[in-house]
């Protein structure tokens, strides 16, 4: 399998090799004898969180998680395949009420009370009044990410180049440049933005491309040939980075890459030796994270890249998404079983 295939894409192809559908599991159980200090158990899973042996229920997902967002250390949302939807409210994450059996790509919240989400044929969901609801969507074709700036402008982008923006009312199909697949965008501000999408000819066609928005319209901009991104953090109008691969690394199983984009140029900064990286996400312009194949986890501080983690989740499949609500505290999700990775005290862990 191509190993710079961006993770929308490989959760796709995973889905149609398996030939069934997504099974989802979510065990759990309450017992109490305190009313209203009910803690949900799950009794496979006992985690003591204090000395007095408290103990908080850990869900199992036995499913494919393919994005997450956080408002905060206790507020956060993940989707996946056959729509899959989770909060987690500080202690622990619970399954929602999803209104689609689509799969999920990508989840972005205005606040507490309002979010998106989005998925395969063109799937748009809308959180509002405690709940998800379909939300009519004027694309047909799969988007793989959604970018929330305010609650009168989301954007969303996807297959064959598709751009779509919502602006307080509905959301409209916004005129692309280009017929690529997009796979992730983030906006400065309502008028400043980037997208990143590349082809899928294969490991020695495929071609990367950079879209900015300036002027109200998205324009084609240029970067480097061999590199193929599969996600961007713009952290300001002057300064961002991309991940994705290198199509020109004479190691295919390690094409791991990254971008830079200052001075108005993006250029490539030497990496540790990884797979493909798939997504990443910058705290600050000092701190950020980046993950992807074979369970890689890369962390950017004192002004380079270093192993902040590596294989972590075993297989080939690897780390699809990743979030900090604060510096000292993080998720990263991941297609191998539903894993889900939680960074606090310093140090990952399996949840």
């Amino acid at each position: 399998m191509m190993r710079h295939l961006s993770y929308v894409h490989l959760l796709k192809t995973l889905l149609s090799y398996s030939g069934v559908a997504v099974v989802l599991m979510f065990l759990m159980s309450c017992t109490s004898s305190q009313g209203s200090n009910v803690k949900p158990l799950q009794t496979s899973d006992l985690t003591p969180t204090t000395s007095e042996f408290i103990f908080v229920a850990r869900p199992t997902f036995a499913a494919t998680i393919s994005g997450i967002g956080m408002l905060s250390t206790s507020d956060g949302w993940m989707v996946g395949f056959a729509g899959l939807i989770a909060h987690y409210n500080g202690k622990v994450w619970a399954m929602v009420e999803s209104p689609t059996s689509a799969n999920l790509f990508s989840v972005s919240m205005v606040n507490s009370g309002e979010g998106w989400a989005v998925g395969t044929k063109g799937t748009v969901l809308h959180y509002v009044d405690g709940k998800w609801q379909q939300f009519p969507s004027p694309a047909s074709v799969d988007l793989s990410f959604v970018s929330v700036s305010s609650s009168t402008d989301v954007w969303a982008v996807g297959e064959s180049g598709t751009i779509v923006h919502y602006n307080g009312l509905n959301w409209q199909l916004v005129e692309s440049p280009t017929s690529i697949y997009l796979y992730a965008i983030k906006m400065v501000s309502s008028s400043d933005g980037w997208i990143v999408g590349h082809s899928l000819e294969g490991d020695n066609n495929s071609q990367g491309i950079f879209l900015h928005y300036q002027g109200g319209k998205w324009l084609v901009q240029s970067s480097p040939a061999n590199f193929i991104p599969s996600s961007i953090y713009m952290i300001s109008k002057d300064e961002g980075w991309a991940v994705g691969s290198d199509s020109s690394a004479t190691d295919k199983h390690y094409d791991g890459a990254i971008l830079h984009f200052r001075g108005g140029e993006w250029r490539q900064v030497a990496v540790p030796q990884s797979e493909s990286l798939r997504s990443l996400f910058m705290v600050d312009a000092q701190s950020g994270w980046a993950v992807g194949g074979g369970g890689v986890i890369l962390r950017y501080q004192s002004g380079h890249w270093g192993v902040g983690d590596m294989d972590f989740v075993n297989g080939d499949n690897g780390i699809t998404d990743v979030f900090f609500p604060s510096a000292n505290e993080g998720w990263a999700v991941s297609i191998s079983g539903g894993s889900i990775l939680h960074y606090v005290g310093g140090k990952w862990s399996k949840y």
